[in-house]
């Protein structure tokens, strides 16, 4: 997956501006010279062009930058032309970093997925990967059930916190798991919520909402838009809230088993091109 990722032409320009600006923290004056500061600049707007686009906000931001002093004369000293250069090179610098940081929020994330491929869907008899990623909460117990459950009827169950990080931020790690052809999001009453008009109400008189964890949430919606609502099968105890936006999914509710739930389990499993062995 690393090596397709490299592929990716914005995540190059991005590492790219990484060098560039570890390159001006570590030069400092010695960029005064024409040619290295000129080259800097050059490479510089390369990147964030191929990061962005030629018209992008954060180009002319970084063309602006002044590394002069406004006015000077021939009595001007050296001090002051090193101090106004440190002080452009250090404007032009919190423009990459700011660039940067606006492109790991929004874009890098998208970059990277899209060199994970959807799976297909798999054919009848029976899939080759047994792989099927579990979305949990706090509820370790239903964890383990369900783990244990995946198991004993051939299937691989992946659970995040049991692979190698390998130095990755967790959606980076998130992505590099979620190569599957079925999840399965188990909804849990983790948290207690309440509505913001509620919050000048005494503790006692507020209505109160069992919910299940914000990061359950994401990667439910997220296994949804990836495989298709008909590949998750998403498992819940009573009392949570369940997500509006995705009303008309199959829910099944468990008490503190999987037992109840296990023939159904298996023919969607089937159903959806599994073989599966009760």
């Amino acid at each position: 997956m690393e090596a397709d990722l490299t592929k990716n032409g914005k995540v190059i320009a991005y590492q790219r501006l990484k060098e560039l600006l570890d390159k001006a923290t570590a030069m400092g004056l010695d960029m005064k010279q024409g040619a290295n500061r000129t080259e800097w600049q050059s490479n510089v707007e390369s990147a964030l062009e191929r990061l962005f686009s030629p018209d992008s906000r954060h180009i002319k931001s970084f063309k602006g930058v002044s590394y002069l002093p406004m006015m000077f004369s021939g009595s001007t000293p050296q001090s002051d032309f090193d101090r106004v250069f440190l002080s452009g090179l250090n404007h032009a610098c919190g423009i990459l970093r700011a660039a940067m940081k606006e492109f790991e929020d929004y874009e890098l994330a998208a970059a990277k997925a899209s060199v994970f491929p959807i799976p297909s869907p798999p054919a009848a008899g029976g899939l080759q990967n047994p792989k099927v990623f579990v979305v949990h909460g706090h509820d370790h117990a239903l964890k383990a059930d369900v783990e244990v459950f995946l198991k004993n009827i051939g299937l691989d169950p992946i659970v995040l916190h049991r692979q190698a990080d390998k130095g990755q931020t967790i959606i980076e790690k998130f992505l590099e798991h979620s190569d599957v052809g079925y999840a399965f999001i188990l909804l849990t009453p983790d948290d207690i919520a309440y509505g913001s008009e509620q919050a000048n109400v005494a503790d006692r008189s507020r209505k109160k909402e069992f919910r299940a964890r914000q990061n359950v949430i994401f990667e439910f919606g997220f296994f949804v838009g990836r495989i298709g609502r008909e590949r998750v099968c998403c498992i819940y105890k009573e009392g949570v809230v369940l997500p509006s936006d995705l009303n008309g999914l199959i829910y099944k509710k468990v008490t503190d088993s999987i037992d109840s739930q296990a023939l159904s389990i298996a023919r969607d499993l089937r159903a959806a091109g599994y073989k599966v062995t009760l």
